[in-house]
């Protein structure tokens, strides 16, 4: 029976508490044989959370065969079994397993309905409007591109700390800000030519100052304290911004009423 299985997705787990702790997928062989890849996880290798958790629920008595549990068998493809995978591990949280990789394909993965809804509006906000309501507003209205620290499930914190760090701004739109009496500066966070969130900048800080979920103390205060690559960069403090100030999220970015596409440098300003 086993020989049958064909691409199948497989999950390693507490077989006292039933949690999974690991995640993986199998490709049905060329000869028919069973692929045996949940047992390769068995036999040593180099040290990880995936190993010490093993070896302590052999500890406690269990067989190595105990903590494997078929997700699904006789998946059409080796493409489907990657599907299948993703989903589970977006699905149980990558932070909860001790999985290196999130799995295939993750732009395809989880995304929460309101980013969704972004990445995929109707709605179009041009370069020129966002001028324009600056220029009303009195207000600054910077655009970040956070493509590169953004995953799909990102957290509420996750996505403020990866839209606050780390930018080169102008020198005196740092002072203006801090100095309590310049206009309002708004921080939208775009992900390709979607605007995300919306926050209202209330202190800026030389890159490492302030305490993150992106990095350890250890790694804050070394890029703090002379990090050449940091030294010129900035990091905001503030908070989710007004209505008034946030009627941009959920609308696509367009220059000259064509659909903007992010160069080199991930920011803009508009005032």
């Amino acid at each position: 029976m086993l020989d049958s299985l064909g691409h199948y997705v497989y999950a390693l787990l507490d077989p006292e508490t039933n949690e999974i702790f690991y995640v993986g997928k199998a490709r049905a062989t060329k000869n028919g044989m069973l692929n045996l890849r949940p047992t390769a996880h068995f036999k040593g290798g180099k040290n990880s959370d995936k190993l010490a958790r093993i070896n302590e629920i052999r500890e406690r008595g269990f067989s190595d065969e105990d903590m494997i549990l078929i997700l699904r068998h006789n998946l059409r493809s080796e493409g489907e079994a990657f599907t299948v995978e993703a989903a589970v591990i977006d699905a149980l949280g990558k932070q909860n397993l001790t999985n290196i990789n999130s799995g295939h394909d993750v732009k395809h993965g989880a995304m929460k309905w309101t980013h969704m809804k972004s990445r995929f509006s109707r709605s179009f906000v041009d370069f020129t409007e966002l001028e324009d309501s600056a220029r009303e507003q009195n207000c600054i209205y910077s655009l970040f591109h956070v493509k590169n620290t953004y995953k799909p499930n990102i957290t509420a914190t996750e996505l403020y700390d990866a839209t606050r760090m780390w930018w080169r701004i102008r020198k005196d739109l740092v002072d203006e800000v801090n100095s309590g009496r310049g206009r309002t500066h708004i921080a939208l966070a775009c992900v390709e030519d979607a605007i995300i969130e919306a926050y209202e900048v209330k202190h800026w800080f030389s890159a490492g100052e302030t305490f993150t979920s992106r990095h350890s103390d250890k790694e804050r205060l070394g890029i703090r304290n002379g990090n050449v690559e940091f030294a010129e960069k900035f990091e905001f403090v503030g908070n989710v911004a007004s209505k008034e100030h946030s009627k941009y999220i959920g609308s696509r970015l367009t220059q000259h009423n064509v659909p903007f596409v992010w160069g080199q440098k991930p920011w803009k300003h508009f005032m």
